[in-house]
């Protein structure tokens, strides 16, 4: 198993470093900054897994590195019994060696009886079956004290018989002890032999066993602190995606707001140049009204014929410049409409940025009631359900939802929603969005939010990482 761990490590840091390549290269080839932080978010979403994946590997880890601890601890406990034990037994041994002393004396003395003993049966026998006709009986009675003591002078055959008989049954009884002896020596030997194989034998084992498990204890804290290693890279290349892509909101934003600008620069000289063609007709319209009139006057002077005739003709003419005057009218009241429609909605624009960052605070006090009747369960990477498992930007999703506002899956794209404010500003019911997390703000400088598998949803402090926004939804 620790193969198959060092292999899905090296695995993983081979990803990191791909991942880390991906981010250094440049982003040109998309064709605008939503689709570059689409692409970045994706890949952080891939790097957030296998983070994720080497976090539980660590815990296995740690999980196998206590295991193996215990085991340790439990070798030494039994190494010490043996150690007492084997103190014991060397007590026993020297025991038994003194044992083995006394014995082998008893055989040496037993010996030297048995040669003494064999010694007078056959010089007893000699005497009396070889020399007994040539005064074996005297030649006997004077070499054997205890013989004589038997006889008390008479030649008592039924005496000599009876310690004859004696004699060779002390012999007999000599012999077997003997054999007893050497038997008992044979087995406190065979013992004392067996008692120093089995505790050589059992102290090696528990060394060995507990050598490997230092051995294995040593390759878990190698693998723990290379896994260590290989989360801090994650943390850094998750760091160095939020940069750029708070790099490519903040040019995004740049963008639009250089567009909204420009287009309203255009709407106004549009408008600018039809009020002044409005006030040019308007001009020219007067000009050929009073032409007209200075005609009439002419010819009413002039004949009474052409007065007929100039005063229809007049009467054309002021019929066409009086339209021409609505008409001009009109174009200069449009423009005006115009004019007070788009300051109508530059005006309408203005208020609802004011009125996004104003507070509900009763919708943000139910918001945080309803969020923290979910403390205590799981925490799931990409799970949306709040009793069975969700991640940080599923847990913020789904509380908001339930109020029906609905919000991105991510906390990147969380990062951009609402009407942003500072910390200081913060009320219970905004959002608090940091590098690759997302919580609820409860108030008392405390969030609520689906933290990791080890601490599932919980109230954190505000203020455990760093703050990337404050964002107000109610």
């Amino acid at each position: 198993m620790e193969v198959c761990m060092k292999r899905k490590i090296t695995g993983l840091t081979a990803i990191g470093l791909s991942a880390a390549m991906i981010v250094a290269q440049p982003l040109s080839v998309y064709a605008d900054e939503d689709s570059d932080i689409a692409y970045i978010q994706s890949q952080q979403e891939a790097t957030n897994s296998d983070l994720a994946d080497l976090e539980n590997q660590i815990t296995d880890l740690e999980n196998q590195k206590q295991e193996i601890t215990g085991k340790i601890d439990d070798y030494n406990a039994q190494l010490v019994t043996t150690i007492a034990s084997i103190n014991s037994l060397n007590d026993q041994i020297t025991q038994q060696e003194t044992d083995i002393q006394k014995t082998e004396q008893d055989l040496k003395d037993a010996q030297q009886q048995q040669e003494q003993q064999k010694e007078g049966i056959s010089k007893r026998i000699k005497y009396l079956y070889e020399e007994g006709d040539n005064g074996g009986w005297a030649s006997l009675l004077l070499s054997d004290e205890n013989l004589g003591l038997v006889m008390n002078g008479e030649a008592d055959v039924q005496s000599l018989y009876n310690y004859d008989r004696d004699e060779l049954n002390a012999y007999t009884q000599t012999t077997t002890q003997i054999e007893q002896l050497k038997q008992q020596e044979l087995d406190q030997k065979s013992s004392l032999e067996v008692m120093k194989k089995e505790q050589e034998s059992g102290k090696a084992q528990l060394e060995s066993l507990l050598s490997e498990a230092q051995a294995q204890s040593d390759d878990y804290d190698q693998q723990i602190s290379t896994a260590y290693d290989q989360a801090e890279q994650y943390q850094a290349l998750i760091e160095e995606q939020n940069a750029k892509i708070a790099e490519l909101e903040q040019q995004k934003a740049e963008k639009e707001a250089a567009a909204k600008a420009a287009a309203e620069a255009a709407a106004k000289a549009a408008a600018e140049t039809k009020q002044a063609e409005s006030t040019q007709q308007a001009t020219a319209a007067s000009a050929a009204a009073g032409t007209s009139s200075s005609t009439n006057s002419t010819g009413s002077a002039s004949t009474t014929t052409s007065t007929a005739s100039s005063a229809g003709t007049a009467s054309s003419t002021t019929s066409t410049v009086s339209a021409a005057s609505t008409a001009a009218a009109a174009d200069t009241t449009a423009a005006a409409t115009t004019t007070d429609t788009t300051a109508a909605d530059t005006s309408a624009s203005t208020d609802t940025t004011s009125s996004a960052a104003s507070y509900n605070s009763s919708l943000g006090s139910q918001i945080v009631a309803y969020a923290e009747q979910f403390i205590g369960n799981p925490y799931v990477w990409g799970g949306n359900s709040l009793t069975n498992g969700c991640d940080c930007s599923g847990f913020v999703q789904q509380v908001f939802l339930h109020f029906g506002i609905s919000l991105p899956r991510t906390s990147y794209a969380m990062a951009s929603s609402g009407t942003g404010i500072s910390y200081s500003e913060a009320q219970p019911g905004d959002i608090i969005v940091y590098p690759g997390h997302v919580a609820i703000y409860i108030g008392g400088g405390q969030v609520v939010n689906a933290a990791n598998e080890q601490l599932g949803i919980c109230i954190s402090s505000a203020t455990h990482q760093t703050i990337q926004t404050v964002r107000r939804l109610v």
